[in-house]
């Protein structure tokens, strides 16, 4: 009975929701920071999902034309930006423009090589509504917002996270805690992001530092609760990479206090998971490491074959049969089985749009990687400059997690990475104000 009344309820919240924003808006601009708090919150809580023409058991990046609270809520910014700013101050043609239009458009090409458009457009729909979500974001965001609320916001949704891990866990009987995410790996990565930030504050900030430490600690448990392998690596790498700047740019001894009395108390926590931890790693199967090649080779396989790729959200299609693709593969030749996604986000992206809309990704990544590693380097001596600083370490090792996992085209993390180039991208534009140059939309 719910799910047939799913749809108006939907539709009646819609048109609730919105105009209710609006006129909240009108009345006090302050409204703006519970619409920024939502936006953020409801990027790694999804449940309340609607899916227009599903195929749920679809082996995809996308299974349907989703329509998330995420969604609404950027609607209702985008409706609401005339009351809290300038029509000058609105960004028409923000950081990242350019390139992201590419990759959108080297996508949408490698449709004429799907052989089902449907599913295509499905990721078509996810990629402008992840664009959408950067500009409204870009544009809401201001000096207060990025230095008291994001920061309140993210300290929230780790505290959420990390309930929903612990009843999982500890109520449930979960194994890998997933939480709120579609999957163990999701949730790594985007702890890995928001937990950094709490890292570079922990040890730099001259405030709050029992509660930063709180939090980066919960941030680690998190990750070590998925038991993911590659994760816990990957997270204890951005944390290594936080130290040294932050040694390096400004040596005390209470950094390496601070740092030292982290690890004491993080020991039983990895004494009473290590069990689970050494059995995680050492019955992972042969056979799963081998199908990560043999699906690797079939990517560049279909990359090289096709200037375009073989149609975006299609490699689930064009991996089986009777694609010869995966030929190479000894699962090709069992009756009826069904290869999965290559697990890399870069070879998946080249397998279904072609290596230069890998290239085109490639530069949009890095091109916010080295705006961020710009401000913080002429900013090292202000408060602010400590988000740019936890990004510097997620950001350099979700690149490289991104080599063996395709975590990044997950609906949540997409949803995160895109809060990351906004912030990004409007603190860029801060430090170009203050030296007087205008913003490019590349």
């Amino acid at each position: 009975m719910l799910s047939e009344l799913k749809y108006p309820i939907f539709f009646g919240f819609l048109l609730t929701f919105i105009p209710f924003s609006v006129v909240a808006t009108m009345v006090r601009k302050e409204y703006s920071r519970v619409l920024f708090f939502l936006a953020m919150f409801f990027s790694c809580r999804l449940n309340e999902t609607i899916n227009f023409v599903s195929h749920e058991f679809y082996k995809g990046t996308s299974r349907g034309f989703e329509v998330t609270l995420v969604d609404v809520t950027a609607l209702s910014i985008f409706f609401t930006l005339p009351f809290i700013k300038k029509s000058k101050d609105i960004m028409l043609f923000p950081p990242g423009t350019i390139l992201y239009g590419l990759y959108f458009l080297f996508s949408v090409v490698s449709i004429l090589n799907s052989s089902n458009s449907l599913v295509s457009f499905f990721e078509v729909w996810k990629l402008a509504r992840m664009y959408f979500f950067y500009w409204v974001l870009v544009n809401l965001l201001d000096e207060n917002l990025l230095s008291k609320d994001f920061l309140k916001n993210l300290k929230y949704m780790l505290a959420y996270i990390f309930l929903v891990v612990l009843f999982d866990k500890y109520w449930n009987g979960v194994y890998q805690a997933k939480g709120p995410f579609p999957h163990q790996n999701s949730l790594v990565m985007y702890v890995n992001f928001f937990g950094s930030i709490c890292f570079s504050h922990f040890l730099n900030s001259k405030k709050n530092t029992k509660i930063w430490g709180f939090f980066s600690a919960a941030s680690l448990v998190l990750t070590i609760l998925t038991f993911s392998r590659a994760g816990l690596v990957f997270y204890l790498l951005t944390l290594g990479i936080i130290f040294t700047l932050s040694v390096i740019t400004r040596f005390n001894f209470k950094k390496v206090k601070l740092t030292f009395f982290a690890l004491i108390l993080s020991v039983p926590i990895v004494i009473k998971s290590m069990d689970s931890i050494v059995t995680r790693v050492s019955t992972a199967p042969k056979e799963s490491a081998e199908t990560r090649v043999f699906l690797a080779k079939a990517a560049v396989k279909m990359a090289n074959e096709n200037f375009f790729g073989v149609g975006l959200n299609n490699f689930g299609l064009k991996i089986n049969k009777p694609y010869s693709y995966c030929s190479h593969c000894p699962s090709y030749h069992k009756k009826d089985n069904k290869d999965g996604l290559v697990e890399t986000t870069y070879l998946m992206i080249a397998a279904e749009t072609g290596w230069l809309n890998l290239l085109v990704f490639l530069c949009l990544l890095f091109r916010f990687y080295f705006k961020n590693l710009f401000f913080w380097y002429h900013n090292k001596d202000k408060e602010i400059s400590l988000i740019s600083l936890g990004l510097i370490g997620s950001l350099t090792t979700v690149i490289v997690h991104s080599c063996f996992e395709w975590v990044l085209r997950q609906t949540p993390n997409s949803y995160q990475l895109m809060i990351v180039f906004a912030v990004i991208a409007r603190l860029a534009f801060k430090k170009k104000e203050e030296v007087g140059v205008e913003n490019t939309s590349l």
